[in-house]
């Protein structure tokens, strides 16, 4: 998993899909961070993929590199109100500290995937990493 997680930590900037009324929906999203705990990310209460997260909490995150190596992260998110985490994401993110200014900020939402699948493809010489977290 170090591998994957250094990745994305080069490659912040990726898609994230969810769903509602069984339709995919995809958009470009942040990584944030990975602890023990989980992988990271963060939105805005006032957001459709908040509502969708919150409905079905199935989610995929895929970051792409300039020669096509892809990382992709699925599964099951929780929402967490943890101060500490907000904190973290504020430290950690080119962009919610931007919007959002504090942790403190209702509209902040953090929001993990505790346990997945994640997966490393490099487009030149076919490596593939499979692993579960």
């Amino acid at each position: 998993m170090k591998e994957i997680i250094n990745f994305l930590e080069q490659n912040k900037f990726g898609n994230l899909a969810t769903s509602a009324d069984g339709q995919p929906y995809v958009r470009p999203f942040e990584y944030g961070f990975k602890t023990d705990d989980g992988v990271f990310f963060y939105t805005s209460d006032d957001k459709a993929v908040y509502s969708q997260l919150q409905s079905n909490p199935k989610a995929s995150f895929c970051a792409t590199d300039e020669n096509l190596t892809y990382v992709q992260l699925t599964g099951d998110v929780k929402f967490t109100d943890d101060k500490k985490y907000k904190d973290m994401m504020i430290q950690n993110s080119r962009n919610a500290s931007k919007i959002y200014q504090s942790a403190d900020n209702p509209q902040f939402k953090v929001f993990y995937m505790p346990h997945g699948h994640a997966m490393m493809h490099k487009h030149e010489g076919g490596y593939v990493c499979d692993e579960n977290f």
